[in-house]
């Protein structure tokens, strides 16, 4: 019987473990690769969790475009975020725990009266706690059956990332309605790495957007939806007509006929953003099968570790006492979301906002703040600040102008 299993062992998975490495720890991982996906973070955690010498470069300079072409500039003195080596510091976090890691598919949980039976392709597990650390179609939460908890439409996001040489010098994100109705699109020329976040149509945002960009037709065609290490999430797209898929590898998920060139290949990744309830008898959430993404740009990477240790504070007590109720482990939620959930609920706010307008409210949002200047970020998970830059007499009348958009 372990004190602890963790289904997951990605940077949430693998940070919560390491910070339990004093309990019996179990920690269930069905694959041997890592996520892919942009790996920028807020200044928060470098050189403490995350060691420097996963820094790919600093970001301290970022253009903001409107579709018909108007930028916003972003230049500070210090950096305001980082990108990593994305792959290089989940395999660093995962040795670090590699003695607690076993290698088998979760098929079911069951809850019994004082323990948790876990049900992988190989074997059983036993443990006095679950946490799902599991990801975007997470089993534990599924399993959990929180009222609160259940994902819809509006609560998936999809990322999608591809390779392609980008001739820039700093990172530009497009506003455009034709990429992506409710997110935005970017380049990030320091990875030779474009892509866009998206609720509906990743494949025609994708394409559109590459076509926009002169990187030509990079999907051929569209193939039959099959995901041979994730049925879920090959389910979950399909049944909402999101676009077919067909997997490139065990870590991430390919749209598309791949070109020759493998670093043409485009991945897709679900996200769940707005998940309520983190907590239930015997069982936690961490990362985003919490909902532990900032709705605005769908990085994770932050959340996750800030949560992974408060989540790691309740254990800790609950250990001790011995108490693994749902009344108990209830702090462990006031915990994170004391520190996130305003942040969090700004930014759903604004992406409902943003969801509505059209390209030519977005043109004339971008006009009035043409001459904002903005040198410093405090805080690059509270995105949400940055409206306050914007000039308030012209940000009210293009509000008042536009006043039907925000009561549909």
């Amino acid at each position: 019987m372990h004190d602890v299993i963790i289904v997951g062992a990605g940077i949430a998975g693998s940070v919560l473990a390491e910070k339990l490495k004093k309990l019996d720890v179990l920690v269930i991982e069905k694959r041997h690769g890592f996520k892919k996906d942009s790996g920028i973070v807020a200044t928060k955690h470098i050189g403490k969790t995350i060691p420097k010498k996963f820094v790919r470069h600093e970001i301290s300079a970022m253009s903001l475009v409107s579709p018909c072409g108007r930028t916003i500039d972003i230049h500070t003195q210090k950096p305001f975020a980082f990108a990593l080596e994305r792959k290089e510091f989940e395999k660093h976090l995962r040795s670090r725990i590699k003695k607690t890691v076993v290698y088998d598919c979760v098929k079911e949980i069951m809850w019994e009266e004082d323990f948790v039976q876990v049900v992988g392709e190989k074997d059983r597990y036993y443990g006095k706690l679950v946490i799902g650390c599991d990801g975007a179609c997470s089993a534990v939460r599924t399993a959990m059956r929180l009222q609160d908890g259940i994902i819809e439409d509006r609560n998936m996001i999809y990322g999608v990332i591809g390779s392609h040489k980008i001739e820039q010098d700093n990172i530009h994100v497009y506003f455009n309605k034709l990429f992506s109705k409710d997110f935005f699109s970017w380049t990030i020329p320091q990875n030779n790495e474009y892509g866009l976040m998206t609720a509906s149509n990743p494949l025609g945002g994708c394409k559109c957007f590459g076509r926009k960009m002169g990187f030509g037709n990079i999907i051929h065609e569209q193939q039959s939806c099959e995901t041979r290490d994730n049925p879920t999430i090959g389910k979950i797209i399909d049944l909402r007509n999101k676009s077919a898929i067909i997997t490139k590898s065990q870590s991430e998920l390919a749209i598309g006929k791949l070109t020759k060139s493998s670093d043409l290949a485009i991945s897709i990744t679900p996200m769940t953003i707005g998940i309520k309830k983190s907590y239930s008898d015997m069982a936690l959430l961490v990362g985003e099968s919490a909902g532990q993404v900032k709705p605005i740009t769908g990085g994770g990477i932050d959340l996750a570790i800030s949560c992974a240790c408060h989540a790691a504070n309740t254990i800790k007590r609950s250990a001790k006492e011995n108490n693994t109720g749902s009344n108990f482990l209830r702090s462990y939620e006031h915990s994170w979301k004391s520190e996130f959930e305003k942040e969090i609920e700004k930014q759903m706010w604004l992406r409902k906002i943003y969801s509505r307008l059209n390209n030519q409210q977005i043109d004339e949002l971008f006009k009035i703040a043409r001459n904002t200047k903005i040198d410093e970020i405090d805080d690059y998970v509270g995105l949400s600040s940055l409206m306050k830059k914007i000039p308030k007499m012209g940000l009210f009348l293009w509000a008042l102008w536009n006043v039907r958009t925000f009561l549909k």
